[in-house]
């Protein structure tokens, strides 16, 4: 049995940043959320039972503004619910403006083992447009204080195509982080989403020809940097991977725990209100999903093989056809042939993968596959 990864959502922030779309909200002093705490552990009591897990994510959402103390109940609630592994990778995000050398100390005291910065940007006219609360100054000292902390995995996030981004601004903000006591780098594309302020008011980007050249920047220098691609979005160097995210890829089964958290058990997807108030009215029936989503067969094969696809490895072939069964990746062969014959999709060694001209259409290459699913 593969075992579980476990996805906590904290939905508590400073303020809303421009193009977040993910659930949280601004309200959320000590009060509320140790009626949060109290409510989650609720749900893990609710939930758990008894099986194998070795990843913990705790997103959001700020984890950070929680107190180590509260992060140490979470967790060991969950040590009490599954049968979490000694080696189990625990991974809290941050905002650097709220955390301090000590509470980064007391966070891994707590059992935190990996820590996910937002950076996003080291121009601070870029952080205050996006809606940031910390300067780059203060980036770069959370993550030294993160190392004096005891944290040996620490993961920076950035955005490129922001509002007036050049790329010798992306390569400058890329290269000094790659030269931080980082073992993670994702990189994502800036993108609207219709629910944020960003999409009632969208800001001007740069063009899709200057964001493919910050992206292929973005490969060129974190190979030199020795942090492998692994990942459309993210770089690791050797043995950083982020092996709960992996499971999200790789299609396996996770639990979602909190306000608005997806999990997914056996091919069906599930979802918790995306409200305070209705989280909190699940107490009475054991938390249940407010949204469930069961693929058909068909379908949940061509979101395996895309979330596959995501990765650099790619689709192992063998492992596909040993979950859907003999001749099932033939299903797609019409719809990858011509990525194949641009060059834009490889076999090699067992694998089904993109190659470094299909990321650049990547988009395009799932979208076909969903077609065939």
């Amino acid at each position: 049995m593969t075992p579980l990864g476990l996805y906590l959502h904290i939905p508590f922030c400073e303020i809303k940043c421009g193009y977040c779309d993910f659930y949280s909200v601004t309200n959320g002093r000590g009060d509320a959320r140790a009626e949060y705490v109290a409510a989650l552990l609720e749900e893990i009591r609710a939930k758990g039972d008894g099986r194998p897990a070795d990843t913990v994510f705790l997103g959001g959402g700020t984890p950070s503004l929680l107190d180590p103390a509260q992060v140490a109940v979470i967790l060991n609630a969950l040590r009490a619910a599954w049968v979490l592994a000694p080696d189990a990778e625990i991974t809290l995000e941050a905002n650097p403006e709220t955390v301090t050398e000590e509470k980064l100390r007391g966070f891994r005291e707590a059992g935190a083992n990996r820590i996910s910065f937002g950076v996003q940007s080291l121009d601070d006219a870029q952080l205050k447009a996006l809606g940031r609360i910390h300067s780059a100054d203060r980036a770069r000292r959370a993550i030294e204080e993160a190392r004096r902390a005891g944290f040996a995995r620490i993961n920076a996030d950035l955005i490129f195509g922001l509002p007036g981004h050049t790329l010798d601004r992306w390569r400058r903000d890329l290269g000094e982080v790659l030269a931080w006591p980082v073992d993670h780098v994702s990189a994502y594309e800036l993108s609207i989403e219709d629910d944020t302020a960003f999409g009632r008011r969208p800001p001007t980007l740069p063009g899709e020809e200057a964001v493919a050249t910050m992206w292929e920047a973005a490969m060129d220098d974190a190979a030199a940097a020795g942090f492998a691609h692994y990942e459309v979005s993210n770089y690791a160097r050797p043995g950083a991977e982020c092996r709960h995210n992996l499971k999200y890829w790789l299609d396996t089964d996770w639990v979602g725990l909190g306000a608005s958290a997806w999990g997914l058990a056996a091919g069906v997807r599930y979802g918790n209100p995306r409200s305070l108030a209705k989280y909190y009215a699940g107490r009475m029936t054991g938390f249940p999903p407010e949204k469930t989503d069961e693929l058909p067969r068909d379908g949940q094969m061509a979101e395996t093989l895309v979330l596959n696809l995501r990765l650099r490895a790619g689709c192992e072939t063998a492992g596909f056809e040993a979950r859907y069964g003999p001749g099932s990746l033939n299903r797609f062969a019409p719809v990858l042939a011509p990525h194949e014959e641009a060059g834009r999709v490889e076999r090699h060694a067992g694998r089904l993968a993109l190659t470094r001209a299909g990321l650049m259409v990547a988009n395009s290459i799932w979208g076909d596959v969903y077609s065939a699913g």
